[in-house]
């Protein structure tokens, strides 16, 4: 029966889903959603014609009570296509009296309900729906998952919804059933049994495995991972560093340098004020998706910190370098710590606004030699319907020696003075970027600053550097002064719930400074939030995400272990800090993290890519206790 239900729900997706191309991503105000203080993308739709609720329970109760399905939308403000589907579907005045008149719509910001946003995606999973943001999920009156989509234009956004209610409108019961068995799949496909993975025959043959299927998706032509749009995939990164380290290859060695060099010297990479974009849309990391997220850039520049001494390439700290100092200048927020992301649409709503070029623009800017040096070397972008002409972006951290004697040969100059050309024509951009202005999501999450904690306390500890010593203390005090109060860390300085990733982050970030200071009291202060963590979040050998216990969704998902997804596992980087930390622990907080650390499922043996932190770390730390 379960089975032949969900065979029916897959039909029922692709009848209520002409899926977009695009994965991804008046009437009375908005003014319930939660928390628009804390959240400016909560914020950013508090004027909406939609008439967005809160995720609670008196919103489930409404729900229950009139029979209506409810239209949960999760996003996060620089997300591009959020603010798209904003002003497209729900300033609409027709698509937002329709929701209203048969629908509870609900609206989160992924980034303070992560965990919430993950379960959502578990279900768009299983249903083999893309999934990406905005995510809007269709859930019964019952709070049941029942199909979901990601952006869709207008016309067929409104005629998904339309679907959608006429198919409920003539069989609420059926469609509930149907809801309520795709969440008992959820739930049996992660309840698989756990085992142990305890021989070091074991260890090595998922090791192995790890270097095995690294090979097979990576992108041999273009580096990274995959043949479609690409991410950094940071946690994947640094794990096959140091799986270089203990298993040398010369072609993962070849993968790595590769895939670092071009990261960092084409479209995902800004080279007027430093920093990394999310992805970029294509296999050759040519075209950006221009959101700046603090975790990417954080996570980037351990990545290259350790590429630098892996690889013996003084060229990635160089990167690092940049990186650290593009934190610094545009991320850092003025009462500490740093904000969460710069969104993709500039202050006039225009995707890439910030950074993109017009031809007319660069005329006006660099002088004729320049701008046919330019010409060479940037990127075009293609514009926007109703934006213009075609615009440039300015891509290349620094050329390789190929890539440089060939610009400059075709400029009939040396690569000296092509390597001057390049640095003057950046700094006359950034000088013209200056009347543009960076929309910023002024969130400070508490799990990111924590990366933020590690990534400058590694930099001081690795390089000297005053100013990188200087951010980590002022970060050190952020997170111990404003958001670790009473054994208890907040989600951010304003409130919020916090969750495992916050303890786990911010435990590795007060490890890494103890370790740059030397001093005992930061050691005891990182055990103190560590014991916190285990307290909290490993619950009988399984792991909660998040200390919300009002998710509200009618089924829960404990895993045994977390994946790398675009951060480092935080079950995995908890882990890891505990067995360092053992002379300031119980014994009884290092025997769980050796049970954690040799705990695995299905997941972890099927796909060890997507557990390459939890994996390498076996060699390093579960092999000395």
């Amino acid at each position: 029966m379960l089975a032949g239900s969900i065979r029916t729900l897959a039909i029922v997706i692709t009848i209520f889903c002409i899926f977009s191309p695009l994965a991804a991503e008046k009437t009375a105000k908005s003014a319930k959603i939660n928390s628009p203080a804390i959240s400016p993308y909560l914020e950013f739709h508090r004027d909406d014609l939609v008439q967005w609720q809160p995720w609670n329970k008196a919103t489930l109760q409404l729900a229950r009570s009139s029979g209506k399905l409810i239209l949960l939308s999760s996003g996060y403000y620089a997300c591009h296509y959020c603010h798209v589907m904003k002003r497209e579907s729900f300033e609409n005045p027709t698509i937002a009296a329709f929701i209203n008149r048969n629908f509870i719509p609900v609206l989160i910001d992924r980034e303070l309900n992560s965990e919430l946003d993950a379960q959502l995606l578990r279900f768009m999973d299983m249903i083999g729906a893309p999934q990406g943001w905005p995510l809007n999920v269709i859930l019964t009156s019952n709070g049941y998952p029942l199909v979901g989509t990601v952006y869709r234009p207008a016309n067929t956004f409104l005629e998904f919804l339309q679907q959608v209610q006429t198919n409920w409108s003539q069989d609420q019961a059926y469609w509930e059933r149907i809801a309520k068995a795709a969440s008992e799949q959820i739930v049996a496909d992660a309840t698989v049994p756990a085992f142990i993975i305890e021989a070091p025959q074991q260890q090595q043959h998922i090791l192995d495995a790890l270097a095995q299927q690294a090979r097979l998706v990576a992108d041999k032509e273009y580096g990274g991972f995959g043949n479609g749009a690409k991410y950094p995939m940071s946690p994947q990164l640094l794990a096959l560093l140091k799986l270089y380290t203990l298993q040398p290859s010369a072609w993962l060695e070849t993968h790595l340098r590769m895939t670092l060099h071009n990261m960092a010297s084409s479209g995902l990479h800004d080279p007027l004020g430093g920093g990394f974009f999310r992805y970029t849309t294509d296999r050759r990391w040519l075209t950006p998706h221009f959101e700046k997220m603090l975790y990417d850039n954080v996570q980037l520049a351990l990545v290259y910190m350790e590429a630098a001494r892996v690889l013996d390439e003084p060229a990635f700290q160089h990167v690092a370098t940049v990186t650290l100092k593009f934190l610094m200048q545009f991320m850092s927020a003025p009462t500490g710590g740093f904000v969460a992301s710069l969104s993709a649409a500039d202050e006039k709503g225009a995707d890439g606004g910030y950074y993109l070029w017009t031809i007319t623009e660069l005329e006006s800017i660099l002088q004729s030699q320049e701008l046919n040096f330019a010409l060479r070397f940037w990127q075009v972008i293609a514009a926007e319907e109703g934006q213009g002409n075609k615009q440039y972006l300015p891509v290349g951290l620094a050329p390789s020696d190929t890539e440089l004697a060939e610009l400059a040969k075709s400029s009939d100059m040396s690569k000296t003075q092509a390597l001057a050309m390049i640095e003057k024509m950046n700094q006359k951009m950034l000088i013209a970027r200056k009347s543009r202005q960076a929309l910023r999501d002024e969130k400070r999450l508490t799990g990111w600053n924590g990366l933020a904690l590690l990534a400058f306390s590694r930099a001081a500890r690795f390089t000297g550097e005053r100013q990188y010593q200087q951010t980590a203390n002022q970060l050190y005090m952020f997170i111990t002064k404003e958001l670790w109060l009473n054994e208890q860390l907040l989600r951010t300085p304003d409130g919020g719930i916090s969750e495992l990733a916050d303890y786990a982050y911010s435990a590795a970030g007060l490890m890494e400074y103890a370790r740059l200071t030397g001093n005992t009291d930061h050691y005891r202060e990182c055990a103190g939030l560590v014991k916190q963590a285990w307290q909290r979040f490993y619950i009988d050998g399984f792991w909660r995400r998040s200390e919300d216990l009002e998710l509200l969704l009618p089924y829960t998902v404990y895993p045994v272990t977390l994946p790398d997804t675009e951060l480092i596992s935080p079950t995995a980087m908890l882990i890891s800090v505990t067995l360092m930390l053992d002379d300031y622990l119980e014994r009884s907080y290092t025997e769980r993290a050796i049970t954690a650390l040799k705990t695995a499922d299905g997941d972890l043996v099927k796909s060890p890519f997507f557990y390459a932190t939890q994996i390498t770390n076996w060699q390093t730390t579960y092999a000395n206790n």
